[in-house]
């Protein structure tokens, strides 16, 4: 802000064959995978081997293939020829430690314990869809999700966020809390009481700010290329804003399913103490993956405080004093298509300059959830 993812050979009792597939809940036990047969005895025939309950999902032929569905499941893989098939694949999507636990090996099979901890891979994977992919009241998810500052119009280098000629509230509140504020809230699928930890990747074009009292992950020296395209590393854990200057919060809260807050991170961070001049007329480029702990049956808010309701606009590297030249499309997603509708809003409405498309006006953060597993 101004100064401001062979067949699969299932050789089983041929009367028990399962196929489990399915978006988020595979398998059919409550326990990741059978151990030994369920209606076969170890060691009997061959083909009677490791478990015949086995609901090895979608047919593979790599022992524990991980999908990237979340909830797709597959085969815990084949034992040797004449051995019997291997245990189970994970139960619910493979949400818990215990899924894919291999089947017993008993006469001539050698492949069932190996297959099984194959089905443990398997069944321990990518949760994303159920845990993130929950429409909110505007039809969003956290799985792929948007913080957009508006532009209702230029000033300068700036863009005012709010309507023209509507006055700039709440300055007497606390600092975060001052001028223009927008929550967006999404509600975490999953089991409640299981914690999962979601690995996210963050691009963005935004102001830097500096907090205090947490810590900032790529620590507190000057940031190397600050002002270059390929982004940096801004995530900041815990602490809070520091108050000075107009220079806008950007916030993930997560909280848990009564409503506390679990942890709170800033996702603009820049180095403090005069290592660089970063709460500036100037907007920088984001970029960094990280996993954050997330509990199943609580929410994810993602907050902007922009306390003197002037942001300072896309207008490229470095600072610009009166004319804004040269915008920028967030790093490494060139081709992001920005949403038509964003909260409810047109987002042509809040964004006067070049509507639902890059470069975006004002700034822009995008959040895509790349893998959720149980922890």
């Amino acid at each position: 802000m101004k100064s401001a993812a062979a067949v699969l050979t299932l050789i089983a009792v041929p009367v028990l064959v399962f196929s489990a597939c399915g978006q988020d809940t595979v398998g059919t036990g409550p326990s990741g995978g059978s151990s030994g047969a369920a209606s076969s005895t170890a060691g009997a025939a061959p083909s009677t081997a490791g478990a015949a309950s086995s609901t090895a999902g979608a047919a593979s032929s790599t022992a524990g293939a991980d999908s990237s569905t979340a909830g797709s499941s597959t085969s815990g893989g084949s034992s040797a020829a004449g051995a019997g098939t291997g245990g189970s694949s994970g139960a619910s999507g493979g949400s818990g430690p215990s899924a894919g636990a291999g089947g017993t090996s008993g006469g001539n099979s050698t492949g069932g314990a190996s297959a099984g901890t194959g089905g443990a891979q398997a069944g321990g994977g990518n949760l994303v869809t159920e845990v993130t992919g929950v429409p909110n009241t505007f039809g969003e998810t956290l799985t792929s999700a948007f913080i957009l500052l508006p532009c209702y119009g230029q000033q300068a280098q700036d863009c005012l966020t709010l309507p023209n000629g509507m006055a700039c509230p709440n300055q007497s509140a606390a600092f975060e809390q001052q001028g223009f504020t927008q929550t967006e809230t999404f509600k975490l699928g999953g089991t409640s009481g299981t914690m999962y930890a979601m690995n996210f990747t963050l691009n963005g074009i935004s102001e830097g700010k500096y907090y205090s009292g947490g810590t900032r992950d790529a620590g507190n020296g000057a940031v190397a290329d600050a002002n270059g395209n390929t982004g940096s590393d801004t995530f900041y854990q815990g602490g809070m804003p520091v108050a000075q200057e107009h220079y806008n919060i950007y916030k993930m809260t997560v909280k848990n399913p009564d409503g506390s807050e679990l942890k709170h991170y800033y996702l603009n961070s820049f180095p403090t103490g005069g290592v660089g001049d970063y709460e500036h007329h100037n907007t920088f480029a984001l970029h960094y993956t990280k996993t954050i702990p997330v509990p199943g049956g609580g929410s994810v808010e993602l907050f902007i405080g922009d306390s003197n309701c002037h942001a300072v606009d896309n207008c490229g590297p470095g600072v610009f004093g009166t004319t804004c030249t040269n915008p920028r499309n967030i790093p490494s997603e060139t081709n992001l298509v920005v949403p038509t509708k964003y909260m409810g809003k047109n987002v042509s409405d809040i964004n006067t300059i070049t509507g639902a498309k890059q470069p975006y006006h004002a700034q822009l953060i995008h959040i895509t959830v790349n893998t959720v597993t149980a922890m």
